[in-house]
């Protein structure tokens, strides 16, 4: 009986086998399984509340896992020990983190190795639409920004923009964070702003790249041609260069003033003008400015000065303490003096060559210069440094010394001696003998000495143009000689008195067109451009 009883009871088993697999579509089990379901299969020991986890016992019971917290995680030890865990996120390589409260993973961090984003055929795009601002640092120092405006910083200050900014007009800048600055205005313009601690620096490395700046009516305003290591203004650069290989020789268009003087009016001023011609002017009304200076023998000095003439500036109104020398005879005397004691030289300069070399052909001078030595020379005709000999002040005094002399060449010739002399032969009692010089109506003293002795021989008679010669007695071989002298006071000729008026009129200028000169110099000022007046 108990042997039935279990057929009975295993044949139960495998029609109910055979119904739950039509029920719930069991599939043919592999040899291995015990159990195929195809479909769903529901165990009613698992229902519960939303969905769950499913874990299995070392008996192979299954069983719900407990839920955790919100943002917690599930970790295992590895030995088949689950738990849920919050507050320690797990590792995320290459910038990635797990952000715990979030329960996302997103981008920041450390990277962990070296890593390259390719972008293939796509863009890639870092949208700044928001308050938000772009930063790149270097031990957290800004190194690069860009703003959600749109202006961008490099480094500290400088940065670039490409809107305007409203009240400034710069479309964009470019600012070392120390006063240096390079500016692009929305209407075109540029500037480059260098304080005391910036340069500027443009070094083409030996590529022979041009440095130019150009405008639409003239190309090359100026330019530095790298190739032959010259500059130029207003024009492209062209040999010869005048002034060596370096600096040519170009028009320049406009003046331009030359020094740094806090705008205090003491620059050099070059290119102004005065009518149609150009003017290097110092800039200061009544300034002083030098062309070359050479004090205490320092050597700074011109070689040669060429020009249609020098003219001193010589108007009272900018002297003082005046004194006319030939109306002072003390001053006069002294001066007189000083020209004794000068000694007028011949020499040469020391950078002057006794024989042509070549290259310094120009420095070759084999004859003497003259002139006056600094030491030898009155105080008075000295520059300010005592180095120099003022040449307006030794032609000035030489006039002086003409002056004086000449007064008293004609002191001496106030009476004019005229004279006559001859001798003569003859055989007879008497003779008339005509005078040679014209005494202008002058009867003139004769003396006449006769060769015999024993002869008496006189003048009867004398005119203005000659004299009668009378003998006691003739004699072979007669002859006497003789010697006619008148004196007569000397007038004084007018000066100029000789002069054709057209020809004084070049000399001495009518008073009439002089004021009308004058009048035209009182507001005769310079200007920036060729004009005349």
């Amino acid at each position: 009986m108990k042997g039935i009883s279990i057929l009975v009871t295993l044949a139960a088993l495998l029609i109910t086998d055979v119904v739950l697999a039509q029920n719930v579509g069991i599939g043919t089990a592999a040899p291995s399984e015990k159990l195929h379901v195809v479909g769903g299969a529901r165990i009613t020991s698992l229902s519960g509340g939303g969905y769950r986890l499913v874990s299995s016992s070392p008996t192979g019971v299954l069983a719900n896992v407990a839920d955790g917290l919100a943002g917690q995680v599930l970790t295992t030890d590895g030995a088949g020990n689950y738990s849920w865990v919050s507050g320690t996120p797990p590792t995320v390589d290459n910038g990635l983190y797990y952000n715990v409260g979030a329960s996302s993973v997103r981008l920041g961090g450390p990277l962990v190795e070296g890593t390259i984003i390719t972008n293939n055929t796509f863009h890639f795009y870092h949208n700044l639409n928001s308050s938000g601002d772009f930063f790149i640092q270097d031990n957290g120092t800004n190194v690069v920004m860009v703003r959600d405006d749109g202006v961008s910083f490099f480094g500290d200050d400088m940065y670039w923009r490409d809107v305007d900014v409203a009240g400034t007009n710069i479309a964009s800048l470019i600012d070392d964070g120390n006063d240096g600055r390079f500016r692009v205005f929305e209407n075109g313009a540029t500037s480059v702003d260098l304080d005391a601690n910036t340069q500027f620096v443009f070094n083409e490395q030996g590529l022979d790249r041009n440095f130019r700046i150009e405008s639409d009516l003239l190309p090359n305003v100026f330019i530095v041609d790298a190739g032959l290591d010259v500059v130029s203004f207003s024009q492209a650069t062209a040999a010869p260069y005048a002034l060596g290989a370096g600096i040519p020789v170009h028009t320049m268009y406009y003046p331009f003033e030359v020094g740094s003087d806090g705008n205090a009016g003491q620059q050099v001023t070059i290119g102004y003008y005065r009518g149609a011609d150009p003017e290097v002017n110092p800039e200061q009304l009544f300034g002083w400015g030098y062309v070359g200076y050479n004090v205490a023998g320092s050597g700074e000095y011109w070689w040669r000065m060429y020009s249609g003439g020098y003219i001193v500036a010589s108007e009272r109104s900018i002297k003082r303490d005046i004194h006319a020398i030939n109306e002072e005879k003390a001053t006069e005397d002294y001066l007189m003096d000083a020209i004794m004691k000068m000694k007028p030289s011949v020499y040469n300069y020391n950078n002057e060559l006794a024989e042509m070399v070549p290259g310094y052909e120009n420095h070759y001078r084999p004859a003497f210069r003259m002139g006056l030595i600094v030491d030898e020379t009155p105080d008075f005709l000295l520059d300010e440094g005592f180095s120099g000999v003022d040449i307006y002040g030794v032609a000035s005094l030489s006039l002086a010394g003409v002056q004086h002399n000449m007064r008293e060449i004609e002191e001496i010739k106030e009476t004019k001696t005229i004279q006559d002399f001859g001798s003569v032969a003859f055989t007879g009692t008497e003779i008339w003998v005509d005078f040679a010089e014209n005494f202008d109506g002058q009867i003139p003293v004769v003396t006449i000495t006769s060769n015999n002795p024993s002869v008496v021989i006189s003048v009867s008679e004398k005119t203005t143009s000659g004299f009668k010669v009378i003998v006691s007695k003739t004699a072979p071989g007669l002859q006497f000689d003789w010697i006619a002298m008148a004196k007569k006071s000397v007038n004084k000729q007018a000066n100029g008195g000789g002069l054709s008026s057209e020809m004084k009129d070049k000399f001495e200028v009518p008073s009439a067109t002089k004021e009308v000169i004058k009048d035209f110099y009182k507001d005769f000022k310079s200007t920036i451009s060729p004009t005349n007046k």
